[in-house]
């Protein structure tokens, strides 16, 4: 949504986030700045740490449509690695007795917050 910059929603994964951070939008690669951080309980705070959900306002954006659910903001010159195929191979170690869900040929799905 859009109030004064771009508002957007998230989790901190991993690091922190403070007032006046570069930041890069992962895959599109557009820049911004974290105008303002807001806790989960809605009240202004000067960083956030990894596990907080918060709502950030971000500057330097012409509107919402340049960021996209899914996209991951992280530090401007430490961007993530972008890719488009992920390989993975499922060891089963333990199945139970009276309900083995999985068995030879089974096609699982991974799913990874808004990626399946």
């Amino acid at each position: 949504m859009t109030d004064r910059g771009v508002i957007v929603f998230g989790k901190v994964e991993q690091g922190y986030v403070e007032v006046g951070t570069r930041i890069t939008i992962a895959p599109s690669l557009k820049t911004a700045q974290v105008l303002s951080i807001f806790n989960s309980k809605e009240e202004l705070v000067k960083y956030a740490k990894p596990g907080e959900n918060v709502k950030l306002r971000l500057g330097g954006l012409a509107d919402e449509s340049e960021i996209r659910k899914g996209d991951v903001i992280c530090p401007r010159d430490d961007t993530l690695p972008i890719t488009e195929i992920f390989i993975a191979e499922i060891k089963v170690l333990q199945l139970l007795e009276h309900k083995p869900i999985m068995s030879q040929g089974y096609k699982s799905i991974l799913h990874i917050h808004t990626i399946q």
